[in-house]
């Protein structure tokens, strides 16, 4: 703390200056000749009124005493009530000024009392200085100036271990602890119950110690300057030994269905805390935990993929134990399930005659270019992204649903109506009328699509019991079929033509769609095999 008084000071030797001056400019006037006698009288006058002055100034002179917070001192609010001790001192008799970090505290917020004068600040965390200056008219306490620092700290200790999660793994029994704090703090270091010696000073400390394999508790507690206390805990597991994976279910490189059931197995001295995580294309997949077994070092995670679309995935699984030791693998599979468009939704990688007759549809469209490859590549990519982006599809190289729908058109048979309806996304652009099944060969009803469009079609008896004993028909007039066959994703079921134009606009089929021949000849060249049918009742 820096603290000065000009032109006198608070001890005796600011009176004696005083009297000394005085004394001096009396001898002065009594040694003029002439003046003797006159001179003694008032003198005595001068003597009197300048001892009372200087008995005055010396009464009413203030000094310099205590502040607060003291001199280096740290403190837990914000809310300071910052003050320095004036004995002498009395309101109004001075003008005083008080600096906090070099910003003046303003009058209002200046209380002055006798004996000193002081102010409630807000103040930040951190180091802060004030200084107080009092100017007066006493000669003995002309100017005091006091100055000193001191630092708020509302804030607890922060205590973290370099190096670690909120889980704590030592993968050897010669364990070390690196703590680190915001601030310099008392600290003590607790391993499962037992106080530790810490090593270094400050705001870095650290531990050394032998653990054994297992669970373990940590316990950290940090006491700043401030007197703020933290108290931090951890779970450690110690774990030597690295954990083997076995992998129990695993299909080839190569789906031929669109969904597998994946059995990875892990054996470990701790199974029951080996965490597992798989991925497919990125994204997280769910699994099941099964219980380890009595006894047993190992423990078994099921995954389904669920169905994937055709084309090429990545699969990738990890296996952490406590000690933090991973195992896992990653591969790129390709799910080929399927040679029917639009059975199933298709990304890069597929390939096929599914992805030929996507790529003859884009090609149709002036999409893409050159022969059909049957390999979904990256200018079919490229040339689907385009038409979705052109639609306000998002922009993902997938044929899903919404953009077969799209790119194909989509067709909707009403039972009750009788009717088909040809859809252009949103828009209806075609209407015939059909004929339906019978009561006791009725049409199916549901979501199904186009898997065949054939010329001309010949006829083959069905395996049910209203066909048996007919013989096959040729192509040609008489033909069951008409002129034009479009088979659905269920069996026996198709659209076509009848040379029994009668029997349009009624429920006359042992399940197929009836339409007049120059209706299916005209639906058949609009349409494409893939092309999505919903049948409602």
């Amino acid at each position: 703390m820096v603290s000065f008084v000009e032109r006198g000071t608070t001890g005796d030797g600011g009176r004696s200056i005083g009297t000394v001056r005085f004394a001096s400019m009396m001898k002065a006037w009594v040694s003029i000749p002439g003046w003797r006698v006159v001179g003694a009288l008032g003198i005595g006058v001068l003597v009197l009124a300048g001892a009372a002055f200087v008995a005055v100034q010396y009464a009413t002179a203030s000094s310099l005493g205590g502040v607060m917070p003291a001199e280096g001192s740290v403190v837990d609010t914000s809310e300071v009530v910052v003050s320095v001790n004036l004995p002498g001192f009395e309101p109004g008799a001075a003008e005083v000024e008080m600096l906090v970090d070099a910003e003046p505290v303003p009058a209002e917020a200046l209380e002055q009392v006798a004996g000193g004068v002081r102010a409630q600040v807000r103040l930040r965390d951190g180091a802060h200085w004030v200084r107080v200056t009092v100017v007066s008219g006493n000669i003995f306490s002309r100017r005091m100036v006091s100055q000193w620092e001191f630092t708020v700290d509302t804030t607890p200790p922060s205590v973290t271990l370099r190096e670690h999660g909120p889980t704590v793994y030592f993968v050897a029994s010669a364990a070390r602890l690196d703590l680190v704090f915001r601030e310099p703090v008392e600290a003590t270091l607790e391993f499962d119950g037992t106080e530790v010696a810490l090593e270094g000073e400050g705001s870095e400390r650290s531990a050394g110690f032998e653990v054994g394999p297992g669970k373990h508790q940590i316990r950290v507690t940090a006491v700043d300057r401030a007197g703020h206390t933290t108290v931090k805990n951890w779970t450690a597991w110690a774990d030597f030994t690295a954990p083997k994976v076995t992998e129990v279910t695993w299909p080839e490189a190569t789906w031929d269905e669109p969904a597998a059931g994946l059995v990875v197995e892990v054996e470990d001295d701790q199974p029951e805390g080996i965490d597992f995580a798989m991925l497919i294309d990125g994204a997280p997949a769910d699994f099941t935990r099964l219980p380890v077994p009595e006894n047993e070092s190992a423990r078994r995670f099921v995954v389904d993929t669920a169905e994937l679309s055709e084309g090429e995935h990545t699969i990738e699984y990890q296996v952490t134990d406590r000690g933090g030791r991973t195992q896992g693998r990653a591969e790129t599979i390709l799910v080929d399930s399927t040679e029917t468009f639009g059975a199933r939704e298709m990304g890069l990688g597929a390939r096929g005659r599914d992805v030929t007759e996507l790529q003859k549809v884009l090609t149709r469209k002036g999409l893409l270019t050159g022969d059909p490859s049957g390999t979904f590549d990256e200018p079919t990519a490229a040339a689907l992204v385009g038409y979705k982006s052109g639609k306000g599809l998002d922009s993902t190289p997938t044929l899903d649903r919404e953009t077969l729908v799209s790119l194909l058109g989509a067709i909707r048979i009403d039972i009750s109506e009788r009717r088909l309806y040809l859809y252009d996304g949103d828009e209806v652009v075609k209407t015939y009328p059909v004929a339906v099944g019978v009561s006791r060969y009725p049409t199916p009803k549901g979501d199904f699509h186009i898997i065949s469009k054939v010329y001309h079609p010949s006829w083959t008896p069905p395996p049910s019991p209203w066909a048996a004993g007919l013989k096959p028909v040729p192509a040609g007039p008489g033909n069951p079929l008409g002129t034009r066959w479009m088979g659905l994703s269920v069996p026996h079921v198709g659209i076509h033509g009848t040379y029994a134009s009668g029997s349009i606009g009624s429920a006359a089929s042992h399940g197929c769609i009836r339409m007049y021949i120059r209706d299916v000849e005209q639906l058949f060249e609009m349409v494409y095999v893939g092309t999505p049918v919903q049948i409602v009742p």
